[in-house]
């Protein structure tokens, strides 16, 4: 049965209508709404803050207001992007009402949804502008009026809105394996320490010695050989063939007490293997190897005061590829010891003589080497050959030395390489007796050219030593202040070997200038006519006449007359102040000059012996011009 009363209103009902329809003032509903932070990772927590002023309520858009006029809220954008997020707040007092439109009776209960779109009594404000409802009212004896509500009128509003860029995390850094040894270069007996580190790895091996496993660490080892270092790291990074995620079920169900509704899950733990992606149901997305994950979520409760439930459901790969295996080498030189030196020398010897020792090894690894030398068995090294650096392996090197004692002497000598290896040490025994005089024993004990009597430091045979000699024969240059000649008969102020001074020279090899032209022995080449010419000559001063036609008429040539003695071949030449130039003159001669235009100086310059210059001048008039009246 229904009954339908429809547009039935008494006119009475028509005039409240009326007035109710009627606009009201309203000041005007404002909102704002801000999302902070303006850039945020997936799952990451985005704070909505939203207020407004003569509303009545507001709604969100993104987001969740429960109506509030104002507030805060927490979103967790779950893809990235620009996610914009607004506010709606509608007038306190809006200029639009819900008016009936519509009225019947039916024998069935209706539905009462005035009270949940519209947040007024059909009586009241309404919004939005145009919105219906309908309410349905028991009647008793199972019939229920059923009436329809339409919002007119305009129902004004106010927006905003804010945006978060949203990106996704930015990808965990790559896995790294670092291997190193020190030092790089060992001796034989000595030791090295390898030390590793890694990043997201998961196992290391290492070849030629042992990690234990560890992802880190370091051990101790003694090389015998030459050897590469080599460690493998299994890595938490997996190659490009995936498994599945499967569902192994809930592993654990958590109360909590909600005072605000529930928190979110937290994403700590993002950048691990154990976090699913994008904390959703990862089944049937690609994986790894058999690691496992677990999604977190919230079911019963859930409202402010209430309990919670927090379920974890644990997720494993089934498979998938192998790891990436990721490695580092590094190599430990291994320096063998050279030999010990062969020492070549005589076994018998006397005071004061000097005696040749002649040293030779070879490294096994080619190094360049350096003999270490202890001359009287104290174990200090005295000398070290060559002096200073290395000399190429099996290079045979020597020295001389002598001892002012007789005795039984043990020299020493060991071998080291570049890279700072020794041999052990070899010996050689000399005797020292009573010495032969140097002047009669055959042996250049000065290191001169000569030996024994041929020696100019000897007197006779019985003379004991070979020096002093005489400064002609002692193979210094004992003037270096005059000239850079040594001995006779290079020296110019050395008669003969036996001669005991090497000064004075003559003068044209004796490093001075004594005639005083500035210029020194055989530079003076006016003045020295070789090395052993004993006089550096004074050289005469130039002679220079110079003469020109004293007047001349204008726009003639003057006639240019010289002559100079005691000059340097060429070297004369005249120049005018009328730009007049001649050089490469001969010692005399005649020139004319341009045609004149007015009064000229001629100068004549030439070079004396000296290589100085000198200078005449003359200077030419012109005739000067009469003109009649």
């Amino acid at each position: 049965m229904v009954l339908y009363l429809k547009n039935s209103f008494s006119f009475f009902g028509l005039l409240m209508i009326s007035i109710l329809f009627f606009p009201t003032l309203a000041f005007g509903a404002t909102a704002t709404v801000t999302a902070t932070p303006a850039t945020q990772y997936t799952q990451g927590a985005v704070t909505i803050t939203w207020s407004s002023t003569d509303a009545w309520k507001c709604v969100g858009s993104g987001f969740s207001t429960g109506n509030a006029k104002s507030g805060s809220t927490t979103v967790y954008p779950s893809s990235s992007g620009v996610k914009t997020y607004a506010v709606t707040c509608y007038d306190e007092t809006p200029a639009c009402t819900l008016v009936q439109t519509d009225s019947y009776i039916e024998d069935a209960p209706g539905s009462n949804n005035c009270s949940t779109n519209i947040s007024y009594s059909p009586a009241g404000s309404c919004s939005p502008n145009g919105g219906t409802c309908q309410s349905s009212t028991s009647n008793g004896g199972g019939t229920w009026t059923h009436r329809q509500f339409q919002c007119q009128g305009s129902c004004t509003t106010a927006t905003a809105s804010d945006t978060v860029t949203v990106n996704d995390p930015p990808p965990p850094p790559d896995p790294s394996v670092d291997l190193t040894v020190s030092p790089t270069t060992v001796t034989a007996g000595s030791s090295v320490l390898i030390s590793w580190t890694s990043a997201r790895a998961t196992l290391c091996n290492g070849t030629n010695f042992s990690t234990g496993g560890n992802t880190s660490g370091s051990v101790t080892i003694t090389p015998t050989t030459t050897k590469t270092y080599s460690i493998t790291c299994d890595s938490e990074v997996y190659s490009a063939t995936p498994g599945v995620w499967v569902d192994t079920g809930v592993t654990d169900v958590t109360d909590l007490w909600c005072s605000s509704g529930p928190p979110p899950p937290s994403y700590s733990n993002y950048y691990t293997n154990n976090q699913c992606t994008n904390n959703a149901d990862p089944s049937g997305t690609a994986c790894v190897g058999s690691q496992t994950c677990a999604v977190n979520s919230w079911s019963g409760g859930g409202g402010p005061n209430t309990y919670c439930n927090l379920i974890s459901d644990l997720y494993q790969c089934n498979g998938g590829s192998a790891p990436n295996q990721i490695t580092d080498t590094a190599t430990v030189t291994y320096n063998q010891l050279p030999n010990v030196p062969t020492i070549t020398a005589p076994s018998t010897g006397v005071t004061s003589a000097n005696y040749t020792f002649s040293f030779r090894a070879s490294d096994p690894d080619n190094n360049t080497v350096r003999y270490r030398v202890d001359w009287n068995n104290d174990g200090i090294v005295d000398l070290n050959l060559p002096a200073s650096g290395y000399t190429t392996s099996n290079t045979l090197l020597s020295t001389l030395y002598q001892w002012a004692t007789q005795n039984s002497y043990i020299v020493k000598a060991r071998t080291q390489d570049s890279a700072g290896a020794q041999s052990g040490w070899t010996s050689h025994t000399i005797t020292i007796g009573n010495p032969t005089p140097q002047c009669a024993d055959g042996v250049n004990n000065d290191g001169d050219a000569y030996t024994d009597l041929a020696d100019p430091g000897c007197a006779d045979g019985s003379d004991t030593t070979e020096s002093p000699n005489p400064q002609c024969s002692d193979g210094i240059n004992n003037d270096a202040g005059e000239d850079v000649l040594i001995d006779y008969p290079n020296d110019y102020g050395c008669a003969s070997l036996a001669d005991t001074t090497e000064s004075p020279n003559p003068q044209c090899a004796n490093g001075l200038d004594d005639n005083g032209n500035d210029l020194i022995d055989l530079a003076d080449v006016n003045a020295c006519t070789g090395p052993s010419d004993g006089v550096e000559e004074s050289l005469p001063t130039a002679a220079l006449s110079f003469t020109a036609s004293e007047l001349v008429q204008p726009q003639t040539a003057a006639t240019l007359t010289w002559s100079a003695t005691d000059i340097e071949s060429g070297s004369c030449s005249i120049a005018g102040t009328n730009g007049d130039s001649f050089s490469g003159l001969t010692s005399s001669g005649l020139r004319n000059s341009s045609a004149l235009t007015t009064e000229t100086i001629f100068t004549l310059s030439c070079d004396d012996l000296n290589g100085d210059p000198q200078f005449v001048q003359v200077t030419v008039k012109l005739v000067p011009l009469i003109i009649e009246i």
